[in-house]
């Protein structure tokens, strides 16, 4: 909202001295499209707008609102005056212009019930008032609404937004509410709009450590990937100390809930907080999980609560409402948590914790207690206190287990106060732990979860706690840390579901096959070999985005034909671009091995030189007939080895239907991500070395060589080596 004062028709008599009184002063300027004047006012109370309109000729009388400083108004008319006040808090800028002789006054117009928080801009010419008792008066109110609070005022500010977050609106959020506010508050801003999963990682970890803030529009993903990214800076002490703050524009917003309160999660007032609040201490969370380190700022769940939030990404379009519907879909299934979990408590008398919380609320605060960030505090992340040879103190949880939900909040969303007595700089996580208990019990738990009624409930176990351990005791299950998904960019090797020649089933060969890229006969019998996938890790694949494949031979390879096993070797070179981008976001080399009909299948699987000895992560799965039927379906691979049982002994010669390859690289591939979910993989190169069969239990082995580079392979319930290759991630 606008208005533009074109020219006042006010005299402030006398001019006032530097060291005049904010609240003797008054401004008047006139409003010439409307036809009635205002005056602005400070006082210790509120910012007071007053709407003086003309209606007809005459002398208006001096303003009476104090006697300190008279104005007088020479009107046309008599006038109706109405007033409005402004809460300091509201108020964002008093800018005037010397130069152009101008008054900007920027405030938020509060939420109602109808409507959210709106910006108002109010800017107008002034006229036959000395300048100096303007400028004077503007920069005692601008000090009043920041430095008397502890506030800086006109912060820098680095700004992500994450258009694929949530519901998918951040960028709209951003342009036409947050960017305004910002720009009328006099900010500095520089603003990344996302591209892909770990792009604000990757931006933050070589940041520059002036800016006062940085801001997140998205949901607790986004916060998630920022604080991960500014740990792996070369000074992370000094880079966490940078204020964070959100902008909720995801399905969750856990944290903006917790800093501004339910009632205020509207897009402007977040805004709001970015320009006003004070920052704030707040505890963060370590996690390892293979080896690796990783910093959690909200929430980690398991069994029943991460399943609602994971297994939900797909309703993300309906906001936070997906929880809600995970939760009653998890109590209809109701699966126990398959885990060991292991404790070192600090408390765990809930009526102890709740008189803490209480008395850290009811405390008094003084406002200007609260200064901005120093720079002083800098270095390496503390050391991890609790290693796993460390058992004292520990105690172990011996009831079967619905869920695990650990962290602090309260919120972690908006119809769920997880942690209602979380404290944010009390050293404890919040552990809530629902033993195994029935349906009924469960559904009524529902009832005051949005109040945290529920930390009452006998059978809900709660503790203060320095540090917690979870083993799982099944291959099956959820991890949720913080909502950890920002974007929607497509999973590593993923790409294999896509693009496939829809041939008709007539045109298929007699095994199943398509001959798009066969040598002629006798090169009939097709394997797949192996390949080389490299991903742009700065313009990665996205989920939605108009995407083309374009593919053409790179070699065909004639091999073993002086040792009469004749091969023929076919590589592809595929490119995968998006629409609107002018290089390719994938490229893959697919290489199939084409093998003479009538050719006697090896018995004794190839040794395989040169495996590594350790193994510093794995994952183990048996492929079952469903997989493969499964996975057929997805790469629309009709190749009767995966499906045919008959036909892969009688006529291929093999002892039982293969696992596909193309199934065995992406296992590695999650095999890697899995245990390194923060890993960016560059590139991927891989060797099919022995079949692998279905029912027979395969493991994923990998060992990293160095920081960047990790050596994996497949091998079955036998020893033997299906497959092999090497992963390359970014530094």
């Amino acid at each position: 909202m606008n208005f533009e004062l074109t020219r006042t028709v006010a005299t402030i008599l006398p001019a006032c001295s530097s060291a005049m009184s904010l609240s003797d002063t008054r401004i008047p300027v006139r409003l010439s499209s409307s036809h009635h004047n205002l005056t602005f006012h400070w006082t210790d109370k509120a910012f007071y707008v007053l709407h003086d309109v003309r209606k007809a000729e005459g002398t208006a009388p001096s303003s009476t609102l104090r006697p300190a400083l008279t104005v007088s108004c020479q009107l046309e008319g008599p006038r109706h005056t109405r007033t409005h006040d402004v809460l300091h808090h509201n108020l964002l800028r008093v800018h005037f212009d010397s130069e152009a002789n101008t008054l900007t006054v920027s405030y938020l117009k509060p939420k109602n019930k109808n409507k959210h928080a709106q910006l108002v801009v109010l800017k107008g010419v002034v006229h036959d008032v000395d300048p100096k008792v303007v400028e004077t008066w503007a920069e005692g109110v601008m000090k009043a609404l920041y430095e008397d609070n502890g506030v800086k005022r006109c912060r820098r500010l680095l700004v992500f937004v994450n258009p694929h977050g949530g519901v998918g609106k951040g960028v709209k959020l951003f342009k036409k509410v947050v960017e305004p506010v910002f720009l009328a508050s006099g900010c500095d801003l520089t603003v990344v709009q996302t591209e892909r999963r770990g792009h604000a990682f990757d931006y933050v970890k070589t940041l520059s450590l002036d800016y006062d803030a940085i801001v997140t529009v998205s949901g607790d993903g986004l916060i998630h990937e920022v604080l991960n990214g500014l740990a792996q800076h070369e000074d992370p002490i000094k880079a966490l100390n940078i204020s964070l703050a959100p902008i909720p524009a995801g399905s969750g917003n856990g944290l903006a809930l917790n800093l501004i309160g339910i009632e205020h999660t509207d897009t402007a007032s977040a805004a709001l907080n970015v320009i006003k609040g004070r920052p704030m201490k707040t505890d963060l969370f370590s996690i390892t999980q293979g080896g690796k380190r990783s910093l959690s700022f909200m929430s980690q769940s398991l069994g029943l609560m991460a399943d609602l939030d994971l297994d939900t990404e797909h309703l993300r379009w309906i906001g936070d409402t997906r929880f809600m519907y995970g939760l009653l879909r998890g109590i209809i299934t109701f699966n126990p948590c398959p885990i060991q979990l292991s404790m070192k408590v600090a408390g765990l008398d809930k009526d102890a914790m709740a008189k803490a919380f209480h008395d850290k609320k009811l405390a008094p605060q003084d406002p200007k207690d609260s200064i901005e960030r120093t720079n002083s505090a800098s270095g390496a992340l503390p050391s991890l206190q609790y290693l796993p040879d460390d058992k004292e103190g520990w105690i172990d949880f011996e009831d079967p287990i619905l869920f695990v939900y650990a962290g602090q909040g309260p919120y972690v969303g908006r119809d769920y106060m997880a942690f209602p007595v979380s404290l944010p700089d009390d050293g404890y996580i919040d552990l809530s732990i629902m033993p195994l208990t029935t349906r009924g019990e469960m559904l009524s738990a529902i009832d005051g979860a949005e109040t945290g009624e529920n930390f009452w409930l006998s059978q809900l176990q709660y503790y203060k706690a320095h540090a917690y351990r979870v083993k799982p005791l099944s291959k099956k299950g959820n991890f949720s840390v913080d909502e950890p998904k920002p974007g929607m960019p497509l999973g590593y090797g993923h790409h294999l579901a896509f693009f496939h020649a829809r041939k008709a089933e007539h045109q298929l060969r007699e095994d199943g096959t398509d001959e798009e890229i066969s040598p002629p006969a006798p090169f009939l019998t097709r394997m797949w070999a192996g390949g080389k996938i490299t991903w742009d890790i700065d313009n990665p694949l996205i989920s939605g985005a108009k995407t083309t494949s374009s593919g053409s031979v790179l070699t065909a390879l004639k091999k073993g034909f002086e040792k009469n096993r004749p091969m023929v070797f076919v590589t592809q070179k595929i490119e995968f671009t998006m629409e609107g981008k002018s290089t390719p976001s994938l490229v893959e080399e697919r290489q199939h091995v084409y093998l003479a009909e009538g050719r006697v299948v090896r018995k004794e699987p190839r040794l395989v030189p040169d495996i590594p000895a350790s193994v510093d992560f794995s994952f183990t799965y048996k492929p079952t007939p469903v997989t493969l039927f499964r996975f057929s379906s997805l790469m629309f691979n009709a190749h009767h080895i995966h499906l045919d049982k008959d036909y892969t002994t009688n006529v291929e010669g093999y002892p039982e239907r293969l696992v596909h390859g193309p199934l065995t690289a992406m296992m590695l591939l999650e095999t890697l991500t899995f245990n390194y979910p923060m890993a960016h993989i560059k590139e991927f190169e891989y060797r099919a070395t022995n079949p692998m069969y279905v029912d027979r239990e395969l493991t994923l082995n990998g060992t990293w060589v160095d920081e960047t580079t990790a050596k994996v392979w497949c091998v079955d319930d036998e020893g033997v080596v299906g497959m092999r290759g090497t992963i390359k991630t970014a530094a």
